[in-house]
C-alpha cells in the first residue's frame, strides 16, 4: 500500500512566511499540507509551486487562479523565482538571472506584454523560433545526422510565459482529476520512485503468495515528432480547457520554427508544423496528456506504469502459462493502439524480465512481428 506524506504547517500567516514553507515542500516533497484554517487569511490566493488548491477546515476551498482570467504579478513572480540559474540563454542573451534582477516596474511591463500576448493570441515570432545546438553523442561517427543530440535553445522570456501556461494547464487537468494514476511524470509530486515503488511493491507481494511477475520494459521512438498535431488539439479541445488556452495552443504547436547553428553559423530558418517541440517548458506536459489514452488501452489483470514515453507492462501470476496469455494480449493492444496513432515502439530498447524465485523459463514474445529480448 502506498503512503501518503503529509506535512502540518503551525507557523502563523502564509503570506509572511511564504518562502519558508516553499523551501519546506521543496525540502520534504508532501503529497498533502495541513494549515491550521485560522493562519489562512480570508480572500487571499496562494500559489504553491506543485499545489493546486489549499482546502480548509470547513471544506472552503481556495483556488490558485482561474484559468483565462488575466496573468498576474504572483504568476509571472513565482515563475521567475523557480527557473533554474547557469541555463544557456537564447539568442537576445537575456538569462534567468536577469529576469530574477528586474525591477518592479519591468516586472509589471513583461506581466501586460504577456496578457496582451494570451488575450490576443499574438505570440512574437522571434519568441516561437528556436536556435537547435547538435551536441555529438559519445562514441558514435560524427559523419551521421543521428550521432548528435539535438539541444533547443529559446528565450526566456518565453519560458516563463509557458511555465505559466503550463501551471495553469497542470490545475485544469489535475482539478478534473484527468491523468491515469499509474502516469508519474510531470505531475505534482510524482517521480521515478513512484513508479518503481509501485513495481517492486507488487513484485514482492507476489513472491510472499509464491508468485511470479513477468514484465516488459519499452520506449517510443521519436515520441514527440510523431504526435498529430490536429488529434492533440482535438484532445485538448474534449478535455474542455478554456477558450483561451485552447487558442494558444493552436499557435504555439502549428507556428514554430528553428534554425540551427554550427560553428558560429545560422542556417536559414524552418518552419515545423507536426508533432510536439522538444526543449520547450509545456511539451513534457502536453505529451504525458497525449500518451495518457494508452493506459487506459491496457485492461487487468495486466497493469501498466508511465514514466512520460517510457512504458512497463507487467502481471503477475501463479503461472508461467497464464502470464505470457496476459501480456501478449496487452502488448497486441499497445501494438494497436500504436497503429491507430501513428506512434512506434522502439524494438530494439524493448526487454522482457521474469521475477520469479521458481525454476527459470523459456520466453518469447513479438511485437509488430519482432522478438523482443529478454534480460
Amino acid at each position: 500500500m502506498n503512503r501518503l506524506k503529509v506535512l502540518q504547517w503551525n507557523a502563523n500567516s502564509i503570506l509572511d512566511k511564504y518562502n519558508e514553507l516553499q523551501q519546506l515542500i521543496n525540502d520534504t516533497s508532501p503529497d498533502i499540507i495541513l494549515i491550521q484554517e485560522s493562519h489562512v487569511k480570508n480572500k487571499c490566493a496562494y500559489v504553491i509551486s506543485g499545489f493546486n488548491t489549499i482546502i480548509t477546515q470547513n471544506n472552503r476551498s481556495i483556488e490558485n487562479y482561474h484559468n483565462d482570467n488575466a496573468i498576474t504579478i504572483t504568476e509571472l513572480n513565482n515563475a521567475i523565482r523557480i527557473s533554474k540559474n547557469n541555463k544557456t540563454p537564447g539568442i537576445d542573451s537575456i538569462s534567468n538571472e536577469c529576469l530574477k534582477n528586474l525591477p518592479d516596474t519591468a516586472k509589471h511591463k513583461l506581466l501586460q506584454i504577456f496578457n496582451k500576448s494570451y488575450n490576443t493570441v499574438i505570440i512574437p515570432n522571434d519568441w516561437m523560433t528556436a536556435i537547435i545546438l547538435p551536441i555529438p553523442k559519445s562514441g558514435k561517427d560524427l559523419t551521421k545526422i543521428n550521432s548528435y543530440r539535438p539541444i533547443t535553445l529559446l528565450k526566456m522570456t518565453l519560458k516563463i510565459l509557458e511555465r505559466i501556461i503550463t501551471n495553469r494547464l497542470n490545475w485544469n487537468l489535475s482539478n478534473n482529476n484527468f491523468f491515469q494514476l499509474d502516469q508519474s511524470r510531470y505531475r505534482p509530486q510524482k517521480s521515478t520512485i513512484h513508479a518503481l515503488d509501485k513495481l517492486i511493491t507488487d513484485i514482492r507481494q507476489g513472491y510472499q503468495k509464491n508468485k511470479l511477475t513477468l514484465a516488459i520494459f519499452s520506449t517510443y521512438r521519436k515520441a514527440y515528432d510523431t504526435v498529430p498535431t490536429n488529434l492533440l488539439l482535438r484532445k485538448l479541445n474534449q478535455i474542455g480547457i478554456p477558450p483561451k488556452m485552447m487558442k494558444f495552443f493552436q499557435k504555439y504547436l502549428t507556428n514554430r520554427k528553428f534554425h540551427t547553428i554550427i560553428n558560429k553559423i545560422y542556417s536559414t530558418v524552418i518552419g515545423k508544423y507536426t508533432g510536439i517541440p522538444q526543449g520547450w517548458v509545456i511539451s513534457p506536459t502536453l505529451f504525458v496528456l497525449w500518451i495518457d489514452d494508452l493506459l487506459q488501452a491496457i485492461k487487468p489483470p495486466a497493469k501498466a506504469i508511465m514514466y512520460v514515453d517510457d512504458l512497463i507492462i507487467y502481471t503477475t501470476t501463479h503461472t508461467i502459462s497464464t502470464a505470457k496469455k496476459i501480456i501478449q494480449v496487452a502488448t497486441n493492444n499497445v501494438r494497436d493502439w500504436c497503429n491507430t496513432t501513428n506512434t512506434k515502439i522502439n524494438i530494439e530498447k524493448t526487454r522482457t524480465i521474469l521475477f520469479t524465485n521458481k525454476s527459470p523459463y523459456s520466453i518469447y514474445y513479438n511485437l509488430n512481428k519482432k522478438n523482443i529480448k529478454r534480460v
